[in-house]
């Protein structure tokens, strides 16, 4: 049996944890940490379902380049496979979140 752990604390941008195929079978994951006005950018996780859980702070997240929800932490949002979109921080405390994406079998 493997465990892997990751200390939340003092995470200045991007922390990758689960890496797919390499810590876990079909998982991938990380945190991200954004101030003011920074984004992640706009992509499509081809053939992926992805979960966001806000632990601090306040997401945007935009569908296509649209605005489509705000999420206040603690909130949780789930993302479809083949949806372009991005996560941006239009609030002025950080925002933090942890991403969790599994590949379709």
């Amino acid at each position: 049996m493997k465990i892997k752990i990751l200390c939340l604390k003092n995470i200045k941008k991007y922390k990758k944890f689960l890496k797919r195929e390499k810590d876990s079978i079909r998982y991938s994951s990380g945190i991200v940490v954004l101030k003011k006005g920074e984004e992640v950018g706009e992509h499509k996780t081809d053939n992926v379902e992805e979960i966001i859980v806000v632990l601090e702070g306040e997401a945007t997240i935009f569908v296509k380049g649209k605005k489509y929800k705000k999420l206040k932490s603690p909130s949780v949002a789930y993302i479809s496979p083949n949806v372009v979109h991005n996560v941006v921080n239009n609030s002025s405390k950080v925002l933090k979140y942890i991403y969790i994406t599994s590949k379709l079998q």
